[in-house]
């Protein structure tokens, strides 16, 4: 599964190197895409089509590839690792949930013949859903497969399989 944008850990990447690993920080090598100044700049929006476009193009006909994941963890808060440089997390959360059905229509326009999906990784598990978060509802209407993440491994995991079957009606 090839995983395009991804709202965890450092919203600071630049082109070449990345900074060494942080002690105490965990995944500190890992850095967001788009970084928090893309999110915040409508103006690069254009830039992250043609990168998911470019990319999903360029393999959607490729066996390789059997699933595009178009935004991992949408909308993370970080668990406070990078507060100063992070947005804030409604400035983040209004950006990511606005260009979030953008990256999916983007990556559809490539014709890729693998499915399309984001990673739901904060899922309501109230009898029924009621409190799911806007991106939430956009991951699950938007994707072609779910996929649930539980890096954590709470026990969950079914509840929130069957809410989601519930309220998408996919398998």
């Amino acid at each position: 599964m090839f995983v395009l944008f991804d709202s965890c850990w450092d919203p600071l990447p630049r082109l070449g190197p990345q900074h060494p690993p942080i002690p105490g920080v965990y995944n500190s090598g890992w850095v967001q895409s788009p970084g928090a100044a893309a999110l915040a700049d409508a103006n690069q929006y254009p830039r992250l089509k043609a990168y998911v476009q470019g990319v999903v193009a360029a393999f959607a006909k490729d066996g390789r590839i059997l699933a595009w994941d178009v935004w991992n963890e949408p909308g993370t808060d970080n668990a406070g690792s990078y507060p100063k440089e992070e947005l804030k997390e409604k400035d983040k959360t209004a950006k990511v949930t606005a260009l979030l059905p953008q990256v999916f229509e983007w990556a559809r326009e490539a014709n890729p013949m693998q499915p399309l999906t984001s990673g739901v990784w904060a899922v309501d598990t109230s009898p029924d859903g009621a409190s799911l978060g806007e991106l939430q509802e956009i991951q699950l209407r938007e994707s072609d497969v779910i996929e649930v993440l539980h890096p954590d491994g709470t026990p969950y995991r079914q509840a929130e399989v069957d809410l989601i079957r519930r309220l998408t009606g996919k398998k």
